[in-house]
């Protein structure tokens, strides 16, 4: 009898043990999810307004840059028509200085095929674009003469037909 109580006493220490064990694990598991849970919420809310500010701060250089190129994209074709008959025949040192001048980083022409003819940034030299909306070119007349925002490249890109730089609206 003694031996069947000790057992019970046993069984039920056990028992008792594990109950124990499972519901602290339980609630520190729930406690822990719910701390991670608040600081994956913190973070995520942490980001997002971090990415708003950058995105603010995005537009505000893009409409200091498209004011800025609106300003100087007329200047900048006056200067090729003024210096050579054709974009291909401008020096690398007319191109560098135009920058200068305008405060652009780098003067592209990219003819009809999309494909980088003159620049005065000798790595892009001859890089050919592939076939999107952005290298899509409006009408049939000649191709304008404009700011177009490359994130990829970080450069400002003027398109032109290959021949003359001309402006249209």
């Amino acid at each position: 009898m003694k031996r069947k109580a000790g057992l019970f006493l046993l069984a039920v220490i056990l028992a008792v043990t594990l109950g124990t064990a499972l519901v602290v694990s339980w609630r520190m598991y729930s406690l822990v999810s719910r701390k991670q849970a608040n600081q994956i919420d913190n973070i995520q809310a942490s980001l997002a307004e971090r990415f708003h500010v950058f995105e603010v701060m995005l537009r505000s250089q893009h409409t200091r840059i498209k004011a800025h190129m609106a300003e100087v994209l007329p200047l900048i074709a006056a200067d090729i028509d003024r210096l050579s008959p054709s974009p291909g025949q401008l020096t690398r040192d007319q191109m560098d200085a135009m920058t200068k001048k305008y405060g652009v980083e780098d003067i592209y022409f990219i003819d009809r095929s999309h494909k980088i003819f003159q620049t005065n940034s000798s790595t892009d030299m001859n890089m050919q674009f592939p076939e999107s909306d952005f290298t899509r070119f409006s009408g049939d007349g000649p191709v304008l003469l404009t700011f177009v925002s490359a994130p990829v490249l970080h450069h400002r890109i003027i398109l032109v037909d290959g021949e003359k730089a001309v402006r249209t609206e």
